[in-house]
């Protein structure tokens, strides 16, 4: 008679202590290396000049000012009958955003896109790329 109850293959790994573990027990512990190598790697960024810069209470300061500025010059400009007006203001903005989306590239480099804060950072990246291209379109 033959059985028909499904084995789950078991692995030996010499340094963890020849623990035994299932393929699914190695998937997890797999993502649980890769979360810890990206907390280790967040933490060695931070240690650095750039990094102690980039997450300075005084930067983070400086560009949420920007943030509510530029909310506000937004809000006035859709009420202004004159939007040349505000062309230069917008320029300025866009450089402090450009300004600080290549610091945290400078910063994170390749983690910037797998990093705990990606999503915001690819939606920074998104908002920053179409203000250039919208600035750029004017160029031409």
């Amino acid at each position: 008679m033959a059985d028909s109850t499904p084995h789950v293959r078991m692995l030996s790994l010499a340094p963890l202590d020849r623990t035994s573990l299932s393929i699914d027990s190695i998937a997890e512990l797999n993502l649980d290396a890769i979360v810890n190598w990206a907390e280790e790697e967040e933490r060695r960024i931070a240690e650095t000049p750039l990094g102690r810069f980039e997450q300075s209470a005084a930067w983070q300061t400086f560009i949420m000012v920007v943030i509510l500025i530029n909310m506000g010059v937004l809000a006035l400009e859709a009420e202004s009958t004159d939007p040349q007006f505000w062309s230069p203001i917008d320029n300025v903005i866009l450089c402090v955003f450009l300004v600080e989306l290549a610091l945290r590239l400078c910063t994170y480099g390749c983690s910037f896109f797998s990093n705990s804060k990606r999503g915001w950072n690819l939606f920074d990246f998104f908002v920053v790329s179409c203000g250039v291209f919208d600035r750029g379109l004017y160029l031409f």
